[in-house]
């Protein structure tokens, strides 16, 4: 696992490469490097677990064959806790396996050999996209979360602006009793880490994220949006009103 450290203009695209041919590997890290990208390098689903931060890394690009793990497999737990960017590529052709990529959350399914210039491009595309929404994500939470929401402690359920009802785990209902004490407060990721039960002294461990993903998916099949802003690479903070009943 390395890194290389570049900017491009006042910010840097962090991406994190999971190649297990070393020649191939070493090409991608060297071409990107010279694009002024960060690089992480993994080689394998191992090292992919022990390299992945949500709140770090812009872009993935995954090969699907690797020694340990599938990286569609990756791509799915990627994609379970986070809309970073991520780029399949992989020697696979076959229209099963694009439709799979795509399926697991790819959002873009590259052929080897693939073009260098082409590859930064789409790294590059995915970032900016992807900084944007989050820039605009204050102003989106706020619109789409007026209202008063309501944390049930007894029936361990979060209500709603609309009054919808959504079963709650016993940390979730934690945590969000936590943050409704705390309003425009940012939470440190300490805070949550600690009330999910993470593990401190793993510097890997995604319990908090893992989790605050989850939350969010159920929210948003009752057609609301998790009033909770995402302060990168700060913590988080309540940009709603939750009362606690």
């Amino acid at each position: 696992m390395r890194n290389s450290n570049y900017e491009i203009s006042s910010e840097k695209i962090n991406v994190l490469l999971v190649e297990d041919n070393n020649f191939l590997r070493q090409s991608i890290y060297d071409y990107l490097s010279q694009r002024n990208m960060i690089v992480t390098e993994a080689f394998s689903g191992a090292e992919f677990y022990k390299c992945f931060d949500p709140e770090r890394h812009d872009v993935a690009v995954i090969d699907v064959n690797l020694p340990d793990a599938s990286g569609f497999q990756l791509t799915a737990s990627i994609r379970e806790r986070s809309d970073i960017g991520i780029i399949i590529l992989t020697a696979r052709t076959k229209r099963e396996d694009r439709i799979r990529g795509y399926g697991e959350g790819a959002d873009i399914y590259l052929t080897k050999p693939v073009d260098s210039e082409e590859l930064a491009l789409a790294i590059g595309n995915l970032t900016k996209r992807r900084r944007r929404l989050v820039e605009l994500a204050p102003t989106l939470q706020l619109s789409e979360v007026r209202g008063s929401w309501k944390l049930d402690r007894d029936k361990q359920s979060l209500h709603t602006p609309g009054g919808t009802p959504v079963k709650l785990s016993t940390r979730e209902a934690a945590f969000l009793e936590y943050i409704a004490t705390r309003p425009n407060i940012i939470i440190s990721r300490a805070e949550v880490a600690s009330i999910f039960g993470e593990d401190k002294f793993s510097p890997t461990s995604r319990v908090a994220d893992v989790a605050l993903a989850r939350l969010r998916t159920r929210i948003r099949r009752v057609g609301a949006e998790l009033p909770l802003q995402m302060i990168r690479n700060t913590g988080y903070k309540l940009v709603a009103t939750l009362q606690v009943l």
